[in-house]
């Protein structure tokens, strides 16, 4: 599958090792951190979910395997709106999966977690409340 960032809807810092998201169109902003940050990071370097598996099947120790997981958290990202997944062509093959050393450390699950409280102030467009003088001259209220 291919994972593209919603470039049009969602923006993104990375600062520290956390991935700050806000989706523009709801106003929800979201924060990802470890396993869930480096995911979002191979999203945005444009690599598969086939890729991302094998990455991370050769950095982290599983107790199961890691397709099951990433699909899910990737269609979690996919039905907040912050990324498309598409069907890979067909000449597409399945990455290799290279087991981690014994001693790698055990992955812990990607994370999503939204923050609502700020959605009324990210919603706030005051570009389109100005007048033609622009701001911080108020458009009169047509009645």
């Amino acid at each position: 599958m291919r994972c593209l960032i919603n470039s049009q809807d969602a923006v993104h810092e990375s600062l520290d090792g956390e991935v700050v998201i806000v989706n523009l169109k709801t106003g929800r902003y979201y924060s990802l951190i470890d396993s869930a940050s480096e995911i979002w990071q191979m999203i945005e370097d444009g690599e598969t979910s086939q890729q991302i598996e094998a990455r991370l099947s050769a950095k982290y120790r599983f107790d199961e395997s890691p397709g099951p997981v990433l699909v899910g958290f990737l269609q979690q990202l996919q039905s907040e709106g912050l990324i498309c997944l598409e069907a890979d062509g067909p000449d597409q093959a399945a990455a290799e999966l290279t087991p981690a050393a014994a001693d790698a450390p055990l992955f812990q699950p990607p994370e999503l977690t939204m923050h609502s409280d700020m959605e009324g102030l990210l919603l706030l467009d005051p570009i389109h409340e100005v007048s033609e003088q622009g701001w911080p001259e108020k458009k009169a209220a047509h009645h």
